[in-house]
């Protein structure tokens, strides 16, 4: 194998003055018992990302007890600062505050600390992150002090290397109280303001608790615009656990008794346009908490908590949504499931689709697990899509978010991350997204029926579940078609092949010029370092060459496999989510591939000449099975890789354009072809169950069709 780079790697390792765990090597084994421990209890449209971290789990070792991630914010470099507290003890002078960051692949930052997570020598919590434009990292949390009698809230600046910035208020930290007599001073969110501003709410408690927030300017000094000497206080509620900045400059502040939502103007008085007199109080029946809360794009807010019960099994997590001026949102069920166990609601997102995202714990006895559970906007449930985490559907100890239950962003390619502690005193984060479908253009987990029409050079597509048509001008009538998804957010792009340049849609519906290959190349897409994103490549059949540029690390990769004659297909045949170089030689219908798990050579005889190869995933086991398509006969022969059978089925005639995928989203492809003379698209998904529909017309290119001959 000849490989080509040119990337360097440059690590600084600045020196600490705080205690510095040094467990991320000693514990790679850890690691690895905690990934096998994450798995989908039930399938959905979205899966753990098996790239992220070890085996789809980051793990720190923190302490001899309880421990948790409390907040996290994601870089615009994808760099990811975790903060929370690692806990030597079961009560709260055990707890130590920690911070810790991630390279985007979900292991740690060599750059900062030591290399590991940061253990603060001081006894206390760290509650949440934001990050400035710059890279330096804000964190309010809470000092103990008095044992476990008293507390002062706590800010603090650090550089991007994790260092204590000691240009913010001349320390680095304010540690402060709330008021001269409060007992206990909390803070529990920050959040920052475009021009700088710092804003930090919390909970104040001198005979009884209440809602407090400051504003400091970026220096660290308290802002005399806000409030009275920079802070106010808000009487009726206890403690805040959420806090949002409106586009507008007003801050909500949401927490308990109950689900209590204030709304502050810029100015930190009261917006008395925002429930009643500023306050919105809603008590879902017996002791509830609100948790968390998102705003919409419309400026309605969804928010998450739990109802304790009387029993474990009684618990139920919450979502409500509000309007804008803090009434509820009638419009939107206020949802409360249990579902027979311990249930809490935690943290929530909302999609750029509008679908809501909540993460929580459940618990069925001792055992305790996460939770992510996806919403519609209209407040149905999506069933398609749901994750637990256990261990075969046994019931075996596993890690579970302690205290603020979790914490879910959503990253820049679409996928959502989810972190927490465990009960072995560990932080844990891992990474969920769709798995790389085919031909999959609105990231719903099913294959969408589309074609590329070369008089007008446009891409039809009929997309969620058949229920909607686009139709995009991209690219010329002589390009080569390869949508694949090739930034990652679980939507196939849009992409052509021109004389050795890749043309692609992005995401963010920017236009992406890739030069990769020259005139000539067969373009081969496929994810060949396996990192969930499809990477360029080409099959040279003037040398035999395959060429491919891996996306996780930007690495050009060369490898020697093939003849002139050989058809390159995009396979897995060993299921360990990479591409295989893999030929289909038409001469003599051999399969010829390399496992890239092992490097072996296999060759497989199956077929006859004159069949077409239309390699996909058809028995659901996560591998390419060998399968072939005779027009001639109109017979379809599977060779499934779950049992080795071979299966036959008739479907189609001659003339028909072989496009299978998966339309039902069941993991499974489904046999299907496109009939030209009737502008008819044929669907089987079972021996039981099909489908027809109109759509394209002759000369139109079946887009599931483009990779095969």
């Amino acid at each position: 194998m000849v490989i080509f780079t040119s990337r360097k790697v440059v690590k600084d390792l600045s020196d600490m003055k705080y205690t510095v765990l040094n467990y991320w090597k000693r514990f790679l084994v850890i690691g690895l018992i905690f990934a096998a421990l994450f798995s989908t209890a039930a399938a959905g449209a979205w899966e753990m990302d098996t790239n992220f971290g070890i085996n789809g789990v980051y793990n720190f070792p923190t302490g001899v007890n309880n421990s948790t991630i409390r907040s996290m914010a994601v870089m615009p470099n994808e760099r990811i600062v975790l903060v929370g507290y690692s806990s030597d003890g079961p009560h709260r002078h055990n707890r130590f505050p920690t911070i810790e960051k991630l390279l985007p692949n979900g292991t740690p930052d060599p750059s900062f600390g030591n290399g590991q997570g940061i253990i603060f020598p001081f006894t206390g919590e760290f509650e949440s992150v934001a990050v400035q434009a710059d890279g330096k990292i804000l964190i309010a949390g809470t000092a103990f002090s008095r044992g476990d009698t008293g507390s002062r809230y706590l800010v603090m600046r650090c550089n991007p290397d994790g260092t204590v910035d000691t240009s913010f208020n001349g320390t680095g930290l304010i540690n402060d109280a709330w008021e001269r007599r409060s007992k206990l001073s909390y803070a529990d969110e920050i959040l920052l303001r475009p021009d700088g501003k710092i804003i930090v709410a919390g909970s104040s408690k001198a005979n009884v608790e209440i809602f407090a927030a400051a504003q400091y300017n970026p220096d660290g000094s308290p802002d005399a615009s806000f409030g009275t000497l920079g802070k106010i206080f808000i009487p009726g509620g206890r403690h805040v656990d959420s806090a949002l900045l409106q586009p507008d400059g007003k801050i909500l502040l949401g927490g308990l008794s109950n689900f209590t939502l204030v709304r502050l103007l810029p100015d930190g008085a009261l917006d008395t346009s925002f429930g009643n007199g500023g306050i919105s109080f809603q008590i879902f029946g017996g002791y509830c908490e609100l948790k968390s809360m998102k705003l919409q794009p419309d400026g309605k807010i969804v928010a998450t908590g739990y109802i304790a019960g009387m029993t474990l099994s009684e618990s139920k997590y919450v979502i409500a949504r509000y309007n804008s001026n803090g009434t509820r949102d009638q419009s939107f069920p206020v949802i409360q499931e249990a579902e027979g166990a311990d249930i809490v609601g935690g943290d929530v997102l909302i999609q750029q689709d509008g679908k809501i995202v909540l993460v929580g714990r459940i618990a069925t006895g001792p055992y305790q697990r996460f939770l992510v559970y996806r919403y519609y906007a209209n407040g149905l449930r999506d069933v398609t899509w749901n994750f637990r985490t256990t261990q075969n559907n046994q019931g075996v100890p596993l890690p579970y978010p302690v205290a603020k239950v979790g914490a879910v962003v959503r990253l820049q390619q679409g996928k959502i991350l989810v972190a927490g502690g465990t009960t072995v005193a560990s932080h844990v984060a891992f990474r969920l997204g769709n798995p790389l479908d085919s031909f999959d253009f609105d990231g719903d987990g099913m294959s969408d029926v589309s074609c590329f029409r070369p008089s007008d050079s446009t891409w039809r597509l009929l997309i969620s579940e058949f229920g909607s048509t686009s139709s995009t001008h991209w690219g010329l009538p002589t390009d080569t078609l390869v949508p694949a998804d090739f930034d990652g957010d679980g939507k196939t792009n849009i992409a052509v092949f021109r004389d050795g340049a890749w043309k692609i849609v992005w995401y963010d519906q920017t236009y992406h010029n890739i030069v990769f290959g020259q005139t000539g190349d067969i373009p081969r897409p496929g994810d060949f370092d396996g990192d969930g994103i499809s990477d360029v490549a080409v099959y040279r059949p003037s040398n035999g060459n395959w060429y491919w540029l891996n996306s996780s690390n930007g690495q050009l990769m060369g490898l020697h496999f093939g003849i002139s004659t050989d058809f390159p297909i995009i396979a897995d045949f060993d299921g360990d989510k990479k591409s295989d170089i893999a030929l289909y030689r038409q001469s003599n219908s051999n399969w010829l591939y390399l496992e890239s798990t092992t490097g072996r050579y296999i060759a497989v005889p199956f077929g006859i000449p004159g069949d077409t190869p239309v390699p996909e995933d058809f028995d659901g086991d996560k591998k390419t099975d060998m399968a072939v398509f005779n027009d001639q006969n109109g017979y379809w022969h599977r060779r499934l890789s779950s049992t080795g059978q071979v299966v036959s089925t008739e479907w189609g005639t001659i003339g028909d354009i072989p496009a299978a995928a998966d339309y039902n989203g069941d993991k499974k492809a489904d046999l299907a072809y496109f009939r030209p003379s009737d502008s008819t698209w044929y669907i089987r998904f079972s021996a039981t169950s099909s489908t027809q529909m109109q759509f394209c017309q002759a000369g139109d290119r079946p887009l599931a069709s483009v990779f095969l001959p």
